[in-house]
């Protein structure tokens, strides 16, 4: 299935099925990236209204967030790691931010996207160890 076939969830879910099964948790990794990272300049400017400020949310951890699932997939580091694993904590903090902000549909669902990238991020370590066993099998 080419890239230019996918036209709704339901393409994209066959042609994420059709890539090598090493490939898949990198791309979804990847693809859930850029969504939050679309997104990322609306939640920002919600950052200084007081609903913000009154969770003590700021734009810096959701940046670190984003770009360390971004990387993880791709470099996994002992300090990437561990890092990954606080995203999961985080995401959900993005989350609320987008729908909160109700910029559409979209909004909610790149933060839901993001959320997702940082809980696969935070099961990288766990991945990473499954595929090292099997490539030494």
């Amino acid at each position: 299935m080419d890239v230019r076939e996918i036209v709704d969830r339901e393409s994209f879910q066959v042609w994420l099925e059709n890539l090598p099964e090493e490939r898949r948790y990198e791309w979804a990794v990847t693809l859930a990236s850029r969504a939050a990272l679309r997104v990322f300049p609306f939640w920002a400017a919600e950052m200084p209204e007081d609903w913000a400020r009154g969770r003590d949310l700021t734009v810096l951890p959701l940046s670190r967030r984003i770009l360390i699932s971004a990387v993880a997939v791709k470099m996994p580091t002992a300090d990437i790691k561990r890092a990954s694993a606080s995203a999961a904590a985080d995401a959900s903090a993005a989350a609320d931010a987008a729908a909160y902000a109700s910029f559409a549909t979209f909004a909610a669902s790149a933060a839901a996207s993001a959320d997702a990238a940082a809980v696969s991020a935070a099961a990288l370590p766990t991945f990473a160890a499954s595929a090292a066993a099997s490539a030494s099998a």
